[in-house]
């Protein structure tokens, strides 16, 4: 939103990093077999009433890397650690 890039701009940070780590929002994420990936995604704008979104892929290894053009970076461990 253009609300959250002022502010951003203003506290000298970057708005992705908020949209991945700053807390308070949430969304709906899940993992889907490649063969049904277009059968969900219909069956999710169905019932939500617009197509979801892609945003990643499962691969082997540890760790969560973020890709932003030619450049990843580790995002791990970034955000809240809910303790118990």
């Amino acid at each position: 939103s253009r609300a959250l890039r002022r502010a951003a701009r203003r506290l000298d940070r970057r708005p992705l990093d908020w949209a991945l780590a700053g807390g308070e929002d949430y969304e709906l994420l899940w993992t889907v077999p490649p063969g049904r990936e277009g059968e969900v995604r219909a069956a999710a704008a169905r019932a939500l009433g617009r197509p979801p979104h892609r945003i990643g892929r499962i691969v082997a290894g540890r760790g969560v890397r973020l890709r932003e053009g030619a450049r990843r970076r580790d995002i791990t461990f970034t955000g809240h650690e809910h303790r118990f």
